[in-house]
């Protein structure tokens, strides 16, 4: 689109920055914004399969924060279908810069419900070792 239009650089940051403030607005009005909204986490589990839902808030979050699921594919969930869950957050990571679908951090607010979503895709996190297991 923006060498169809023929945008300069500033233009290009320009629309970057609008559609993925409009991500933000789509998310908010689907999900919540308020992060210690239990209906947003419930809805939350329900799209991501976490069955049963949990009654709580403490077990929502926790059942939801151990799933590792790409920002983009959980708003496109009513057009595509249930998103994709990785494994870890490694798995999410190398899925998400091969499919160029980044959100970037700097466009969420520190207290909402989606930056408590946004995973570590440039720098993940490797899974902690199993304790018990044989070392060789």
């Amino acid at each position: 689109m923006c060498q169809w239009f023929g945008w300069n650089k500033d233009e290009r940051l320009l629309a970057y920055d609008a559609f993925h403030q409009a991500i933000v607005t789509q998310f908010n009005a689907t999900y919540g914004a308020d992060v210690d909204n239990l209906a947003s986490w419930q809805l939350l589990c329900l799209v991501l399969r976490i069955n049963p839902v949990p009654p709580d808030l403490i077990t929502c979050r926790k059942r939801v924060l151990a799933t590792y699921v790409n920002i983009f594919d959980l708003l496109a969930f009513p057009i595509s279908g249930p998103p994709q869950i990785f494994p870890t957050e490694v798995a999410l990571s190398k899925y998400s810069i091969r499919e160029d679908k980044v959100f970037p951090r700097h466009m969420v607010a520190p207290d909402s419900l989606l930056f408590a979503l946004l995973r570590h895709i440039c720098h993940p996190r490797p899974q902690p070792k199993k304790k018990g297991g044989r070392s060789r």
